[in-house]
């Protein structure tokens, strides 16, 4: 899926709607949109990522759209997708969540590399009020925070096992 844009959501691949999608050893680059710039995950969707890689992605601040809009260079969440083995590298973000950017739920990342992701916050990964498990997860050398939280609905929770976060879980 290479080098679609959308105005706002989801610039590669939008779901939607309860969509439990398998995407398995998919390509997502080069798109952009206003929140998700790859892909765009949403209301209650429970898709299971295998062997995809997400890169080059953007999400630009839009024009006229509402808060979230450049948030999720290469994934914006608001459901609960499964990863396994996994790449998400070089996505950009003008606001939050360079990499990936959760909003809720609970998200299992297991065997999944973020890198070389920018933005100014959480140029790694951002959740915002989520609770999280990281199993043989990679999040390094991104271009701000690996990791930052807001909680602004609920207490998140981060678990981290068997993965190398730089800085640390804290930083």
């Amino acid at each position: 899926v290479d080098g679609h844009r959308a105005y706002s959501w989801g610039g590669g691949i939008a779901l939607f709607f309860h969509s439990n999608s398998i995407l398995e050893n998919v390509e997502i680059c080069d798109n952009v949109a206003g929140v998700g710039g790859g892909l765009n995950v949403y209301n209650r969707c429970e898709p299971r990522l295998r062997n995809v890689t997400i890169h080059d992605n953007q999400a630009l601040i839009q024009e006229n759209q509402w808060g979230s809009s450049g948030a999720g260079g290469g994934l914006y969440c608001a459901g609960t997708p499964t990863f396994e083995r996994c790449v998400v590298f070089e996505n950009t973000a003008e606001r939050f969540g360079g990499g990936l950017f959760f909003d809720g739920g609970l998200t299992a990342i297991q065997n999944l590399t973020i890198t070389a992701n920018t933005a100014p916050h959480g140029a790694g990964i951002w959740f915002q009020a989520t609770e999280a498990e990281l199993l043989n997860t990679i999040c390094w050398a991104n271009d701000g925070n690996e990791i930052q939280f807001r909680d602004n609905y609920g207490n998140p929770a981060l678990t981290v096992n068997y993965s190398d976060i730089d800085g640390g879980v804290g930083a």
